[in-house]
């Protein structure tokens, strides 16, 4: 089991858009929490404010508008939280 990062290597963006629109995107990547007690590999997405999370705990919810909270606009802002990321 492989724990997450915030190395952007390890991380995919995908493009919700549909009919060749650009976005809005989801960051995700595959692998365990590293503070979880019980060791699990999951889904986690990087919200705009630069947190992981669980991808479940939002899908869950039954509230499409939740979703809202992990999209980026753009991937100018994906880029942009990487390198503000990298430069700490």
């Amino acid at each position: 089991m492989r724990t997450i990062t915030n190395d952007y290597r390890d991380a995919q963006i995908l493009n919700l858009g549909s009919g060749g629109e650009g976005g809005p995107y989801l960051v995700t990547q595959t692998g365990v929490a590293p503070s979880d007690p019980m060791p699990k590999t999951r889904m986690f997405v990087l919200r705009p404010d630069g947190c992981w999370v669980d991808f479940n705990a939002y899908a869950c919810q039954g509230n499409p508008e939740a979703m809202d909270d992990l999209v980026f606009p753009n991937t100018t802002k994906v880029i942009c939280l990487a390198v503000l990321e990298y430069s700490i």
